[in-house]
Formats: C-alpha cells, structure tokens, sequence
C-alpha cells in the first residue's frame, strides 16, 4: 500500500483511518491507522505540548479557577523575521487565544513569538478529552510564511463546574 501525503496539511500530527473491505470472510473490512507529523521553520514548544500528536494537553480545568498556559513558536530560517501568526479558528469558542510580539533570539538565528492560551474563570462545562481528534478542541493559526500556511494546535481538556 501507498499513501501520499498531498502538500498543504496543517503544521502538526495528523491521525486518520482508512477502511479497506477485503474478499476474505474472517475479516472482510481491515482498519489501517495512519499517523504522521508535518514539519517546517516552525514549531511549538512549551508545557503540555506534544509535537509528534500535535495536541496540547490541558486536562481538567475547574471553572471557577480558569487556567491559563503560555506557549512559544519558535520560527527558523529565511523568513524568520516576517512571519506573522494570526488566529483564523477556535474551538470551542470558549478558549481564548492571544498571539504576542516576536522577537529575535540573541543568536539572531531563532525568532520566538508568546502564545497564550486561556479558558477564563467562569467557563460552561465542556467535554474535549476524547481519543478523537474531531471532538478535541482546536486552535489554527494563519501564517505568511510561504509554505506552512497554517498552524494547527489540538486541544485535550475538560471544563468542570
């Protein structure tokens, strides 16, 4: 079996399944998991974050307390200095999201852009621990770099009352 990976996916892991129907009468159906991660200039770093899946760990945030995380994205290469991050979708719309100022590394090699991550006190209950990815929360972020147009960040985390 082949699999081609078309340019263009998020920045991040991906997981999918792919459901083959064989002609033998053990097993007439065979689900194949396909898990990968796309690279570039770019990446995340920071607690919680996990680049191989492409999911931030939250977990369990009481409402009345709210959580707060601080993450970095780290740029390299030629377009380092150019390169903006502008939120485009988050869900649920409870999370709060807050790209900040980038600034160049003392090596002058690196550029780190702040990104904050906030579920405020007060927040509904909300469910998004599930294995599945399309049930986690979900943050993209839009870039200006010429070949990773998107940043996708997974978000696995509860709210509770």
């Amino acid at each position: 079996m082949e699999i081609t990976v078309k340019p263009g996916l998020p920045l991040g892991g991906f997981q999918q399944k792919i459901l083959l129907q064989t002609n033998y009468d053990e097993a007439p159906t065979v689900e194949v998991p396909i898990r990968g991660t796309v690279g570039s200039e770019i990446s995340i770093v920071g607690k919680g974050w996990n680049a191989k899946t492409g999911i931030l760990m939250l977990g369990s945030v009481r409402s009345r307390e709210g959580a707060l995380l601080k993450l970095v994205i780290r740029t390299a290469g030629p377009h380092r200095k150019e390169v903006a991050f502008k939120p485009i979708e988050i869900f649920p719309d409870l999370l709060k999201v807050k790209v900040g100022k980038t600034t160049d590394l003392e090596s002058g090699t690196i550029s780190v852009t702040p990104l904050t991550i906030l579920v405020p006190k007060g927040s509904p209950p909300a469910d998004h621990l599930q294995m599945e990815q399309e049930k986690l929360g979900r943050i993209i972020l839009e870039t200006n770099h010429p070949t990773a147009h998107q940043l996708r960040i997974l978000v696995r985390f509860a709210v509770e009352g």
